[in-house]
């Protein structure tokens, strides 16, 4: 996706999405020569959200010449809503604002019961500073918008994003390693303790390790896969991943020191373990807090 700046001949699909989510309640919305005059305005900028040379959303920044550095985001709507394509254009938005426009604090105003928006916006970082109740007049009810930003120093950087890509695959890929060991353990617990040479003499024994060995590892799959569904709980997961293989390098460390060379089924496992412990430290601080 790529913004570009926006034309007098993109007016048309611009009115398009903002009537029809200003009719929804959405967003606000301005005529044809309000939206002519503000683009011919230094103070704001118009963008298109294009992708594949397509035009799927569209930006306006205001306050651009104001000495203080605090610059708005006053709209940004997408075509097609839940395909990933408003919170990419929000991402590059608020890159042009600090970059391009050297803002210091990006502001916007949000209606207080779109609470779909509020989590987008307070996933990419900005935070709510107050409620301007019953501000708004929408057909004979009264609105209220919450106020959010975000700082200069409080915005991820440029590579942030792939770092929180990356986290989620990990922690996808966790998961599911957990899950299908866990499901082994219930069905078939005989093959895993076959590949650790681990002898089962009764029926009870069989019967904990379903319980230990299944039960805890498809809970623990189930606990990442939680992790990996919020950006703001990346970096708890990552830390329990971190944690978890942490503690099973040291385990089967001491148990090589102990007790002499693994086998190659247990020789595999300790190297998968040591690269998810350090692909967890490696993105542990790079996601940052959400």
């Amino acid at each position: 996706m790529m913004l570009r700046r926006a034309t007098p001949s993109d007016l048309p699909f611009l009115l398009e999405v903002e009537q029809r989510f200003s009719s929804q309640g959405l967003v606000h919305s301005d005529d044809g020569d309000t939206h002519q005059r503000k683009m011919n305005d230094a103070d704001c900028a118009y963008f298109i959200a294009e992708e594949q040379d397509a035009p799927v959303g569209y930006v306006v920044l205001r306050g651009l010449t104001a000495g203080n550095r605090s610059v708005e985001l006053q709209r940004i709507a997408v075509a097609e809503p839940g395909r990933g394509h408003g919170r990419r254009a929000l991402t590059l938005a608020i890159d042009k604002a600090f970059r391009e426009f050297g803002a210091h604090r990006v502001w916007l105003d949000v209606f207080q019961d779109n609470r779909r928006a509020r989590h987008v916006y307070q996933e990419a970082g900005f935070v709510e500073e107050g409620t301007l109740r019953d501000c708004i007049t929408h057909g004979e009810r009264y609105r209220s918008l919450v106020v959010m930003s975000l700082l200069e120093n409080e915005r991820r950087s440029k590579w942030e994003p792939i770092s929180v890509a990356f986290a989620r695959f990990s922690l996808y890929t966790v998961a599911a390693v957990f899950v299908g060991l866990g499901f082994m353990s219930l069905v078939r617990p005989t093959i895993l303790t076959a590949l650790v040479d681990i002898v089962m003499p009764t029926p009870i024994a069989v019967m904990e390790v379903r319980g230990v060995y299944g039960g805890f590892f498809l809970g623990t799959g189930v606990c990442f896969l939680a992790f990996a569904r919020r950006d703001r709980w990346l970096q708890p997961g990552l830390v329990a991943q971190a944690s978890v293989f942490g503690g099973f390098v040291l385990g089967r460390a001491l148990g090589i020191v102990v007790g002499g060379a693994p086998n190659g089924f247990i020789a595999l496992l300790l190297a998968g373990e040591i690269v998810g412990l350090i692909v967890a430290f490696s993105l542990l601080f790079r996601v940052g807090p959400h």
